[in-house]
């Protein structure tokens, strides 16, 4: 294997609490992938669309990536007086 795997590797023994912290399922890794590449914001609303999965579990997925870093969550107001989240990579 390369240098750059192998400390790559040792990182992860070493630090293994963050990694697991910061680790990234499957559908979390295609949403901030999907969001990156968008380079702009998105809601729930529409990645429950683009991912053809219920808003719920869209919500769900993004607040996830918020909490491990990878995305920003910010609350545009609703116009009828609710929330509007706007999700928009972090990194």
């Amino acid at each position: 294997m390369t240098t750059k795997a192998n400390k790559l590797r040792a990182m992860m023994l070493d630090n293994h609490d963050l990694f697991d912290a910061i680790r990234l399922t499957p559908s979390q890794r295609a949403a901030v992938k999907w969001i990156r590449g968008l380079g702009g914001s998105v809601t729930a609303k529409h990645t429950a669309s683009h991912f053809v999965v219920n808003q719920t579990q869209a919500s769900a997925t993004l607040k996830a990536c918020v909490t491990k870093g990878y995305l920003v969550r910010t609350n545009k107001g609703d116009p009828t007086g609710g929330q509007l989240w706007l999700y928009s990579y972090a990194l």
